[in-house]
């Protein structure tokens, strides 16, 4: 059984299907990079991994176990992070306070806030992620927009999540941020986290992923591969429109010729 197991996930919206009986199993330690155009329901899939909402039916397992996840809180008790493409964080409290939401540290038997430590850990925190130069001491809105980027991924890290969900991640970052962020994700799936990576950029995809699945119109998964068996046509013609075929499995027959 794979760590992370999504079995006819179903979830319609006023009747009309968002997701329709998509199904797919990720290992630990591996990228699971998700594809299709807009309206596939990539977003559909982000919002149930991560409690936003729940499917109408199927079943989801993690490490074997079935899991009916309630709601964000919930998500991130199971060890599920995610990093929407919309910031989530507050422009007006300080990029420790973001980083360190819920679970800032106080002094020794008082309710008060022992600043000092906070701020190290969050400077500890964006350290580890190679950007030490975000002073965890400014308020967000003082930040660019990557570096806010930047910030809501170290929040996300600092849960030490077994399922890290990054969607968009690098749509605001430079090059250089996006091969740190690259770095990391590959320092965290040395650990066995799950990283499952919502783009629509080819390059990254073939540069991070190990797996790929690609959602059509959430009617169903139409492709499922190891990366390594694509070619970018093959993505590319896998994920454009058109009639949703019948999902295609790394160990199909039909890989061959998609990669061909």
């Amino acid at each position: 059984m794979a760590a992370l197991n999504v079995d006819n996930v179903r979830k319609t919206y006023d009747g009309n299907p968002a997701l329709t009986n998509v199904s797919f199993a990720v290992d630990s330690g591996r990228v699971l990079a998700v594809c299709g155009e807009n309206g596939a329901g990539k977003s559909t899939l982000i919002k149930i991994l991560s409690g936003a909402v729940r499917p109408d039916t199927g079943e989801i397992a993690l490490d074997g176990k079935p899991v009916a996840i309630r709601d964000p809180r919930h998500a991130i008790e199971l060890g599920i992070r995610t990093v929407y493409q919309e910031l989530s964080l507050l422009p007006h409290i300080s990029v420790a306070e973001n980083i360190l939401l819920g679970k800032m540290p106080h002094r020794r038997a008082t309710w008060w806030v022992d600043w000092q430590r906070a701020n190290d850990v969050a400077a500890e925190e964006l350290a580890g992620f190679g950007f030490e130069r975000i002073d965890v001491r400014c308020l967000v809105s003082e930040l660019s927009v990557s570096e806010q980027q930047v910030v809501e991924i170290a929040k996300a890290l600092a849960g030490r999540p077994k399922i890290l969900i990054l969607d968009e991640p690098t749509s605001v970052l430079s090059a250089r941020e996006s091969d740190i962020l690259f770095g990391k994700v590959r320092e965290l799936t040395a650990e066995g986290i799950i990283v499952i990576y919502i783009s629509h950029r080819l390059e990254e995809i073939f540069e991070i992923s190990d797996e790929v699945i690609v959602l059509k119109d959430g009617v169903n998964v139409v492709l499922v591969a190891k990366t390594s068996n694509l070619t970018r046509d093959a993505l590319i013609h896998a994920s454009s429109s058109g009639p949703s075929e019948r999902p295609v499995r790394s160990s199909d027959s039909r890989t061959e010729s998609l990669s061909g």
